[in-house]
């Protein structure tokens, strides 16, 4: 079934409270966000583990001061991977920071700094370093849904919860 009467808009932030909170403003009707793991609200449809990545032939994981590639202030990703830090007390710098995750990884394959990705989103080119580096947490991909919204929304929002994206092995039940 088709809605030519719909009107899309899609809005990408890296803030997955803010999203979150569009939607329980009702200025969005859905938001799919990757939430630190077991947040409240929202649907829950994977779980994935946030990794260290960096470039293969770059160990910069062996620098005093640990160079970093991140999204900017707010990210989950970068608060997620500084607190580690700061509990191990590592020196690190942000040496890349990029709205996009495809910026972010290009400044790791670079060799600008180490990043953090799901382990789902791992590419061609980039290693998981965990030598020396703390734990970092999990992530629900979630959807949002406000309360009140119409027939083309729920049939998105039921599209986005039957795509194969979202069942596998470690898939959430609610």
């Amino acid at each position: 079934m088709s809605y030519p009467e719909a009107e899309l808009e899609v809005t990408c932030d890296h803030r997955p409270g803010y999203l979150a909170s569009l939607v329980a403003d009702d200025r969005l009707d859905l938001a799919l966000v990757e939430m630190p793991a077991l947040s409240d609200g929202g649907v829950r449809l994977s779980r994935d583990q946030l990794v260290w990545v960096g470039a293969e032939g770059h160990p910069l994981q062996v620098q005093d001061t640990l160079p970093l590639a991140m999204f900017p202030e707010g990210c989950f990703y970068r608060d997620a991977a500084t607190k580690a830090l700061q509990r191990i007390d590592r020196p690190y710098r942000i040496t890349f920071t990029s709205h996009s995750r495809g910026g972010v990884l290009a400044a790791v394959r670079a060799g600008i700094g180490l990043g953090v990705c799901p382990a789902s989103a791992l590419e061609p080119g980039l290693v998981v370093i965990d030598d020396g580096l703390p734990a970092l947490p999990q992530t629900d991909t979630t959807l949002f849904i406000a309360d009140k919204v119409n027939t083309a929304t729920t049939r998105l929002a039921q599209i986005i919860e039957e795509s194969p994206l979202f069942h596998h092995p470690e898939l959430i039940q609610n």
